[in-house]
């Protein structure tokens, strides 16, 4: 009975083992893996297009690359300079062909005009994994020119210096977007799977849509500002607006100070935190995270913790009418407050001061606590005695 259990398990190793190696030859067949290809060195191509033109003659700025890194450099001379520099690798002699500059009807078309290094089929190279292209594209904008400019990049990074301009509008699928000292009429930046870093913005409409990427912002002032994140952090810094809308499905949204009118920040698995907030209207969800507002000077408020903690600390002379709920969880106002209806256990409904101004907040497993914020006197001695206690 042993030896025909030990029978069968070598058959059973040697059809896996036999499973294993048709599948093998059958993924180089289909995929045609040129080994001589992966060994030996590509067709080289060394590149370096450069062409100049008057600013005068460009409405539009449109650039669309495949893996290029893209700058954009404010510079001192009066005309546009475009320099396309590096090296590119190939199968074959005949797949390359020159980058296109030429400038059509007002509209400045700079294109790559590169062919995508690795496609999933017939005629797959692996070689081509290990060697890519080497490519920038450098776009010179004098200072006065403050027309529109487009980016469309499948995987290349894109930085731009101070700019000024009607339009901005970049897209990528897989490359970080880096700008310093930007306005605009409209902003509008887009990736799928990189981050974007944005030193200072300044611009009437902005609007960041990231699928898998951080936000971070080191200051933002505009009318209106959409911020739409699936999967990482978004980070404001300083924002003096009219309206922000931020959601992100799975990341934390915290802004240093914020000045805004109108405020929507939601996120359904992570924290919401404002360290410095003067915000008339307000309406802020978590679905699984705690929500804290630091310092903070809040009209008309509308917030709401599914599963986390709601603390705010509001500065000196607040009024409000408060309406607190938690289902499974303790309420606290540090405030003078005047019972408005009958409590439960779980809630407070009252007035500090005038009911001038409303704020709602409601929980359903989390704490909510509403405090006095600390003037600086007060917060510098508390730390420095904390640290002896």
């Amino acid at each position: 009975m042993m030896l025909n259990n030990l029978n069968f398990k070598k058959i059973s190793l040697w059809l896996f083992v036999t499973i294993l190696a048709c599948f093998a030859i059958a993924t180089l067949l289909f995929f045609q893996i040129d080994i001589k290809d992966f060994k030996d060195n590509k067709y080289q191509y060394d590149v370096n297009e450069e062409k100049y033109f008057a600013t005068g003659e460009i409405k539009d700025i449109n650039i669309d690359s495949f893996l290029s890194d893209i700058n954009i450099i404010e510079s001192d001379d009066t005309k546009v300079k475009v320099h396309i520099y590096g090296k590119l690798y190939s199968k074959k002699k005949t797949e390359e062909t020159p980058p296109v500059i030429e400038l059509v009807e007002g509209t400045l078309n700079i294109k790559e005009n590169r062919k995508s290094s690795i496609s999933i089929g017939i005629n797959f190279n692996i070689g081509e994994l290990f060697q890519r292209d080497e490519m920038k594209i450098d776009l010179f904008v004098p200072k006065g020119y403050s027309e529109n400019i487009k980016i469309d990049s499948s995987s290349g990074n894109v930085k731009a210096d101070p700019l000024s301009l009607k339009e901005f509008d970049i897209k990528t699928f897989s490359g970080d977007i880096e700008l310093k000292d930007v306005t605009a009429d409209t902003a509008n930046f887009e990736t799928s799977s990189g981050n974007i870093n944005v030193a200072n913005i300044q611009a009437i409409d902005i609007k960041i849509n990231s699928f898998s990427g951080n936000n971070d912002f080191k200051s933002i002032n505009a009318d209106k500002v959409y911020i739409e994140n699936s999967s990482g952090n978004i980070s404001l810094g300083t924002v003096e607006a009219g309206k922000i809308a931020g959601a992100t499905f799975s990341g934390n949204i915290t802004a240093d100070v914020i000045k805004v009118d109108d405020v929507e920040m939601s996120t359904s698995s992570g924290r919401i935190r404002i360290e410095g907030a003067t915000i008339k209207k307000i309406k802020c969800e978590t679905f699984s995270g705690n929500i804290t507002f630091n310092n903070a000077s809040l009209n008309d408020s509308d917030i709401d913790a599914t599963s986390g903690n709601v603390t705010i600390t509001l500065i000196e002379g607040s009024e409000f009418a408060l309406e607190a709920n938690s289902s499974s969880g303790n309420v606290a106002c540090d405030f003078p407050i005047n019972i408005t209806e009958k409590q439960g256990k779980h809630e407070i409904k009252g007035v500090v001061g005038k009911a001038t101004n409303k704020m709602k907040i409601n929980t359903f497993s989390g704490n909510i606590n509403i405090s006095k914020s600390e003037n600086l006197r007060m917060k510098f001695l508390r730390r420095f005695f904390a640290k002896f206690i």
